[in-house]
Parts: structure tokens; C-alpha cells; sequence
């Protein structure tokens, strides 16, 4: 890998772009193992949340601090 240097208007940019990425995924995380709201509307099938081995039943209900 070689480094790449950036400049300050990029990197505003992508900072951005990483920021809100996070926070859509905090905020899908804290949907799929509480209100469930995007199963109930039928954006995301059940299944495919509830059959992922990645998906902790054990932590429905759980909000980490910070909600992080």
C-alpha cells in the first residue's frame, strides 16, 4: 500500500461521509435489536435478520451506553 496524501477539503468530505455511515448503522443496530420498525414497515425481511448468525437474540433490548 502506498499512502495518499490528502487534501483538507477531501478530507472534510470523506470525514463526513464516514460519520454519517456510522450513525446510519448505529442507528440500523439499535432498530434491528429493539423496535424493529424496518421489519413491522416490510423494508427488511424477518428472516434475514432473525437466520444471520450474526444477529444476537440474547441482545434484544440491550441499548449500549451512548447508544454506540
Amino acid at each position: 500500500m502506498f499512502p495518499r496524501i490528502i487534501s483538507s477539503t477531501e478530507w472534510k468530505k470523506i470525514k463526513k461521509g464516514v460519520i454519517q455511515r456510522a450513525l446510519a448503522v448505529n442507528a440500523f443496530l439499535n432498530d434491528i435489536y429493539n423496535e424493529q420498525e424496518i421489519i413491522k414497515h416490510g423494508i427488511m425481511p424477518v428472516d434475514l435478520i432473525q437466520n444471520n448468525p450474526s444477529f444476537l437474540k440474547q441482545m434484544v433490548g440491550f441499548t449500549p451506553p451512548g447508544g454506540i
